[in-house]
């Protein structure tokens, strides 16, 4: 990824593309397909050999996962270091939203 990716140097600006990314896919309707059909073609000449001798491709579906654990335990610590607000009646947000 170290070779493909803006991560090390550009950690902020990298998480906030994939949060825009993202967030089109999951909620962009008919722009989450177009959104899916340029990551295909962002990533589709991606490839190498790593440290080890094997190949990648960024297509690979474990490379996929890889992004989706890392945006996991990204948005875990996330919520953990900015907890949910309290309103003046004691809800959290979300509660005070879903009422």
């Amino acid at each position: 990824v170290s070779e493909h990716s803006v991560y090390k140097t550009d950690p902020y600006g990298r998480l906030w593309r994939t949060s825009q990314s993202v967030t089109r896919q999951v909620y962009g309707g008919v722009a989450s397909a177009e959104e899916g059909q340029r990551l295909i073609r962002r990533h589709a000449d991606i490839k190498g050999i790593d440290d080890q001798g094997r190949r990648y491709h960024a297509l690979n579906p474990e490379a996929y996962l890889w992004v989706q654990e890392a945006a996991m335990h990204f948005s875990g610590g996330v919520s953990v270091s900015f907890p949910p607000r309290s309103t003046s009646k004691g809800r959290s947000m979300p509660d005070r939203i879903s009422v």
